[in-house]
């Protein structure tokens, strides 16, 4: 397989045509120039892609790409497996004995957090769970339960193998960078 050599010249500011040098190569001259965005000589040939993301989900994607196209761009969607999250959970490490287990089931139960499970946790080490939560305050809610029965609950962020969206996009020789901020649904 024979590749073409690019076509595109990389150029140190110092090097452009027509680019004042006094002060050499650090002096004002050079960096007024590289700053005027009307040098032309600065910008030829020069391509620079951006790439915005991860999204969790398809319509995040579909969103900021809608956004993107209303501001000129092409966007070009792409879709990867990466880490999800998934929310945030509330576990308690495993007693060593199957009847402390069964014990530990049965008070949390009776205390109302009837969903907690034993599950593999944290470095393949079963847990029992005490659930797995979409906002911050609810999962410090059902931490605050299991204090109150004596229990010192761990919270962790979850997160799941699963498909990620990303956007790529070209930038025009004379684009600033862009907010993402500016790309996030109404909810977000």
């Amino acid at each position: 397989m024979v590749v073409a050599p690019p076509t595109t010249t990389l150029k140190l500011v110092g090097e452009a045509p027509g680019v004042p040098t006094a002060g050499g190569p650090s002096g004002a001259g050079v960096a007024a120039a590289a700053n005027d965005p009307s040098n032309p000589a600065l910008l030829t040939n020069v391509k620079r892609c951006i790439t915005v993301g991860p999204f969790r989900d398809v319509a995040e994607a579909a969103h900021a790409a809608s956004l993107l196209r209303g501001g000129g761009y092409d966007p070009r969607q792409r879709v990867v497996d990466g880490d999800v999250w998934a929310g945030v959970w509330v576990y308690l490490p495993i007693p060593a004995s199957p009847v402390a287990k069964e014990q530990l089931l049965s008070k949390l139960k009776v205390a109302g957090i009837d969903d907690a499970l034993e599950m593999p946790g944290p470095a393949d080490a079963s847990v029992i769970s005490l659930g797995l939560f979409g906002e911050q305050k609810r999962a410090q809610t059902r931490v605050s339960q299991a204090q109150v029965l004596g229990l010192n609950p761990a919270i962790a962020d979850r997160k799941r193998t699963g498909n990620v969206y990303w956007i790529d996009i070209d930038l025009k020789p004379t684009d600033g960078l862009l907010n993402p901020a500016d790309l996030q649904g109404e909810s977000a």
